[in-house]
């Protein structure tokens, strides 16, 4: 929080009334739900379930690796690398934020907000690739489906983002509004209200290039955007011959009080 003083002086006949303005400049404050930055040896299954392709999945190095079809035959199943959160999260009343740092190796790779487990539910999340138009290399979709895979479609746009680095995929899942945004920056906004439903995170690859996740974060929504707070202090009247000064800095209060 940081402030600013504007200072000024109202005669009243004989009396002098000093009028302050403090103009306050807020931050909002985010909680965290949920966080991996996946430095452990093996993946955590207390925080995540493995949907697809065990033996495909793990974690080493700050990574999360999701191969492709090289694990398979030794994996069930050739396609669905996938794993999904054992914790759900809802919009709440603020609304909250997935932000996870990705390394993008090619299409059918995926992350955010959907119930792979069930296929039955709302989704939303980036996906490198497109079942109408295909594979778009160096660009991820942003969607979003009353239910996946079989719901209406209720948003699908391209986003260029360069493959086989990483960037910073986030999404705001807000009371009326979904944002998805890439390192930093909004790139697609959508206005929308799912109602109460509660989703976890769910991470896929469904093909042979590498995808490498090194951290996922799950907060309450933000607003990093000032907002100031206006207030008007009047002082009590003093002498015309009192002069005062009042600064706030750094949420520190100093007063000088003199004559002239």
């Amino acid at each position: 929080m940081s402030s600013v003083l504007e200072a000024f002086k109202i005669h009243l006949g004989k009396i002098s009334v000093f009028v302050v303005l403090f103009l306050l400049t807020s931050y909002g404050h985010s909680t965290t739900l949920f966080s991996d930055n996946f430095n452990g040896s093996s993946l955590d299954t207390s925080q995540w379930a493995v949907l697809f392709g065990n033996s495909c999945i793990s974690a080493s190095g700050g990574n999360l690796n999701l191969s492709g079809y090289y694990c398979y035959p030794s994996d069930a199943d050739p396609e669905h690398k996938s794993i999904e959160s054992t914790q759900t999260f809802s919009q709440g009343v603020s609304g909250i934020t997935a932000s996870a740092r990705i390394n993008i190796g090619g299409d059918y790779q995926s992350f955010g907000f959907n119930r792979q487990s069930t296929l039955a539910s709302m989704a939303i999340y980036f996906d490198s690739y497109d079942n109408s138009l295909g594979a778009n290399a160096n660009t991820i979709r942003a969607f979003i489906y009353t239910a996946n895979p079989t719901g209406t479609l209720l948003f699908n746009e391209s986003i260029p983002v360069s493959w086989g680095a990483y960037h910073d995929f986030t999404i705001n899942w807000l009371p009326s509004e979904i944002e998805f945004l890439i390192d930093g920056n909004l790139y697609k906004s959508f206005a929308y209200t799912t109602g109460n439903i509660s989703l976890p995170v769910n991470i896929v690859n469904d093909r042979v290039p590498l995808m490498l996740v090194d951290s996922i974060n799950i907060t309450t929504y933000s607003n990093s955007v000032p907002e100031p707070n206006t207030i008007w202090l009047i002082l009590a009247a003093l002498p015309s011959f009192l002069f005062a000064m009042f600064r706030i800095r750094h949420l520190r209060l100093s007063v000088i009080i003199g004559q002239r």
